[in-house]
């Protein structure tokens, strides 16, 4: 009996002792693929020369939601690059992206139905550097006018598949809170007016955004304790009132 369980015992040690093992080793995979960049952002380039002007791309080939990417042109041009460069980028190629902005900002930006023109006004020299602030958004995207996009298995660029519509109401305050951040429409607060994101007036969409607490601390601190002040009150007199009864029935 003794001999069965120090064999048992040994038995479960072994099978600790390769437990241990396999984790420590999954442990130090992990931790090497990310000193190496296997989990982060994999950048690469892409340049082209012609009728004397260059042009070098740094972009990112591979990378995960939520990490910052770099993207970084440079144009240059023997003699100088004029009064302003304009830089033609596949419109699609962006909707991936939250940004900060370019730097410098782009002097006029306009888009068709395929390409961002962006048009830049040139320092003097042979140089010209363009940098974007820009990381990738979870995989469904929605732009501040409301487009939603999704990245499909086996494409490179966002493909659109609705958009949201913004509601806009003569008299808000009439409208009826149900929790939740949910209101609904009543005879008081009007019919609705829907519209696309930015149009008539209406705000943008922000995807990722933590909306700021709209309640005044100081504020509602001062009601508390005049809520708590009423109360008191309210407590003393029914106390006053009670000993003022066991009086009168002592009599």
């Amino acid at each position: 009996m003794q001999t069965i369980e120090g064999l048992e015992t040994r038995a479960q040690g072994r099978a600790a002792t390769w437990t241990k093992r396999g984790f420590l080793t999954l442990l130090l995979a992990f931790v090497l693929a990310g000193v190496t960049g296997l989990l982060g952002v994999r950048s690469t380039s892409a340049s082209d020369e012609a009728d004397g002007w260059s042009l070098d791309l740094d972009h990112a080939a591979a990378a995960r939601a939520g990490l910052d990417v770099p993207w970084e042109v440079t144009v240059r041009h023997e003699g100088g690059l004029g009064k302003e460069v304009v830089l033609a980028v596949t419109g699609a190629y962006f909707d991936i992206y939250e940004t900060q902005g370019f730097t410098p900002e782009p002097t006029e930006a306009t888009r068709d139905a395929d390409t961002l023109y962006l048009t830049f006004a040139t320092p003097p020299g042979d140089t010209f550097v363009v940098a974007y602030d820009a990381y990738i958004q979870p995989s469904a995207q929605v732009g501040r006018d409301g487009t939603i996009s999704v990245m499909q298995s086996g494409q490179a660029s966002a493909t659109q598949v609705g958009t949201l519509q913004l509601a806009n109401f003569l008299n808000p305050a009439g409208l009826q809170g149900r929790g939740e951040n949910l209101y609904v429409e009543t005879a008081a607060s009007g019919a609705p007016t829907t519209n696309a994101p930015g149009a008539n007036g209406l705000g943008t969409i922000q995807q990722g955004y933590i909306e700021t607490s709209n309640v005044n601390v100081v504020e509602e601190l001062v009601n508390m304790i005049q809520t708590q002040r009423a109360y008191e009150i309210n407590s003393k007199a029914v106390q006053t009132s009670d000993q003022m009864l066991q009086r009168l029935s002592q009599l």
